[in-house]
């Protein structure tokens, strides 16, 4: 029969080439994968749009001013010039309020998305590491008691009650369905709408500065003299505010959406998922082997309890026979 501490030992080699062999690596891996991308997602995607916002904001001020004050009210500007600013002005307006209000409205999808994206992680990768944390540390845990063993009398107090509870992975479909179910929300549902958004903002800047000033042109008959009149305090102001929207780069809002996205498809569940069932049938498997081997040793303890106990008997017996002969 083979020695009961070798058995021990042996589970414990077991134990890590099993782990090798499920791939129990890419737990750790996928864990701080999800990690990593739970912090880029506490951040958010940046103050970029709220500093857009901002700025939009500001031009429909400007632009109010202007229409309720479009330019001197000398000769040269009539009122029918100033009606003609007003007129072309309010369809510009509009164009910015449909503006801000896309960007607004994505700006708060955006941030509903990354704040659910990091609650979902949170609870997910802390439902799932208590699930892995039991079971990826039997190699090492293993290994440890079968370095504290020397003899029968060792094992027999061993406790694999707690070993095998750590082979229940019951608990890891939860948290690993809640992370695939994140790959959909931060797919072409969220970033095409705000692509569509930005590309719009780029278009408006691009655009807005001509359609300013020719609001302010002056119409015909009088337009010969554009060239000599100073251009308007009003228009310059919407201008300037223009110039300052188009100096906050966008950009980073969806490159970072591109790259969670490219993170959370990288985050293969399935690969992990298949790791933890391997290595989880293995270890039961192997903890079941130390189970035996230590029902063998209470048995062996328990026979040779027994045994000491005969003796003893035995001893007491040939004690009080040899007592009674000598007295008789």
């Amino acid at each position: 029969m083979q020695n009961p501490t070798d058995i021990v030992k042996k589970v414990a080699d077991e134990l890590k080439e099993s782990a090798d062999e499920s791939g129990i690596g890419n737990i750790d891996k996928f864990l701080d994968e999800l990690n990593n991308i739970n912090e880029k997602a506490k951040n958010g995607p940046g103050d970029a749009l709220d500093k857009a916002m901002a700025c939009l904001d500001n031009l429909k001020d400007s632009m109010k001013n202007a229409m309720d004050n479009p330019a001197p009210g000398d000769a040269i500007c009539a009122m029918w010039y100033q009606e003609a600013i007003k007129s072309k002005l309010k369809a510009l307006s509009d164009e910015t309020e449909n503006i801000a209000q896309s960007v607004k409205s994505q700006s708060t999808e955006i941030g509903l998305a990354f704040r659910d994206l990091s609650g979902t992680l949170t609870q997910a990768t802390d439902g799932l590491a208590t699930t892995t944390k039991n079971l990826t540390s039997l190699p090492n845990e293993v290994t440890a008691i079968s370095e504290s063993v020397s003899d029968a009398g060792d094992i027999v107090k061993i406790d694999t009650a707690h070993l095998e509870q750590a082979c229940d992975i019951s608990g890891i479909d939860k948290p690993l369905d809640e992370i695939a179910s994140l790959k959909k929300k931060l797919g072409p549902t969220l970033a095409d709408p705000v692509n569509e958004s930005l590309e719009n903002l780029a278009i408006f800047i691009f655009s807005a500065p001509d359609k300013i000033k020719e609001a302010f042109q002056i119409p015909k008959p009088l337009c010969c003299i554009q060239a000599v009149v100073p251009s308007p305090q009003p228009m310059q102001d919407i201008l300037d505010k223009i110039e300052l929207l188009s100096a906050i780069n966008v950009t980073p809002v969806t490159e970072i959406i591109t790259k969670t996205q490219d993170s959370l498809e990288g985050a293969d569940v399935e690969v992990v998922k298949r790791s933890i069932a391997s290595f989880s049938v293995k270890a039961k498997a192997k903890i079941d082997d130390l189970s035996k081997a230590i029902d063998t040793a209470k048995k062996g303890a328990e026979a040779e309890k027994k045994a000491e106990e005969l003796a003893a008997k035995l001893k007491a017996s040939s004690v009080s026979s040899k007592s009674l002969r000598k007295f008789f």
